[in-house]
């Protein structure tokens, strides 16, 4: 197929692409491909990544909705303790938000 620009010979597979590697490495690649990632900014954007897909299918598989929420478990939780330190009762009706994530013990 020839090579290239660094001289490195270029394949192409006959097989196809599965739909893991057409789903989620291109969804990956797509995200930051570009930026010449260092290995710690790649574990941060596979980390963000990781809890967006999670919430999302999640949301869908366990409510059949699609998730229209903030991607902050932390931020729901720090919400969650306010409301418990004013006696106001907690909610739990939202989609992807499990009535046992205010008991989520801080990691700071």
């Amino acid at each position: 197929m020839g090579n290239d620009r660094d001289g490195l010979p270029l394949y192409r597979c006959c097989r196809g692409t599965n739909s893991l590697e057409g789903g989620i490495y291109q969804n990956v690649i797509h995200k930051f491909g570009s930026f010449g990632a260092s290995p710690a900014l790649a574990d941060g954007v596979l980390a963000d990544y990781q809890l967006r897909h999670n919430i999302d299918v999640g949301t869908m598989n366990r409510y059949g909705k699609i998730y229209k929420g903030h991607y902050e478990p932390w931020l729901t939780q720090h919400i969650h303790d306010l409301r418990a330190q004013l006696e106001l009762p907690a909610t739990y009706d939202e989609p992807g938000l499990h009535k046992h994530a205010v008991n989520l013990a801080s990691s700071g």
